[in-house]
């Protein structure tokens, strides 16, 4: 188990992803933008990734990403559905770019299934072992060649709502979620439940 502060941030997401009714992997997943600056690559990437929020630019910032080796070994496309779920927030709150913060061995997988770009090499980030990259890409790019590529990235708007909340303001003022455990489209408040959603 992991806990950062970065788990509080209003704009954050925290999402369980289930196989065969078994907890396979955990994402969290901040929608950055310039009404609600905050997500973990700004503490490493500062210098990067401000300018673009100045700029007007918002982003989807995928981390603390984990799979279940065993699961993984036997279901190789399941990191694919972890990963749709940055690509989901960027869809449903009309996002420019989506991020990867990761290891340098990890980039190539980035690079071939998003057709990312370094924005920049290793740097050290506070509790992690390894230094980690940047990568981005944006998602006029990626609906265009990884979308077609990868046909279980495109979503539904319901989709989008129901692990998102109906609103698609990136503010996330009152933001609405799926309380992890309730019925389909059911929502409660985010100060109500700190529990992790099901994807």
């Amino acid at each position: 188990m992991f806990y950062d502060a970065h788990d509080e941030d209003p704009n954050a997401f925290i999402f369980g992803i289930e196989f065969d009714g078994w907890l396979a992997g955990s994402i969290r997943v901040h929608v950055c933008s310039p009404e609600m600056p905050y997500a973990p690559g700004l503490e490493v990437f500062s210098d990067i990734l401000e300018p673009l929020l100045e700029a007007g630019e918002s982003f989807s910032d995928p981390t603390r990403f984990v799979m279940d080796p065993k699961i993984r070994a036997e279901t190789p496309l399941m990191p694919h559905f972890g990963l749709r779920l940055g690509s989901m927030a960027c869809d449903h709150f009309g996002l420019d770019q989506i991020l990867a913060t990761v290891r340098l061995e990890h980039a190539p997988f980035y690079k071939r299934l998003f057709g990312m770009t370094m924005l920049c090499g290793e740097r050290d980030y506070p509790s992690l072992k390894k230094p980690i990259c940047m990568m981005a890409g944006y998602m006029s790019d990626i609906r265009e060649k990884s979308y077609r590529r990868v046909p279980i990235f495109p979503s539904t708007p319901a989709e989008r709502a129901m692990l998102y909340g109906p609103s698609t303001d990136r503010s996330m003022r009152n933001r609405p979620v799926a309380a992890a455990g309730s019925p389909s489209g059911a929502h409660q408040d985010w100060q109500d439940s700190k529990s992790p959603r099901s994807a």
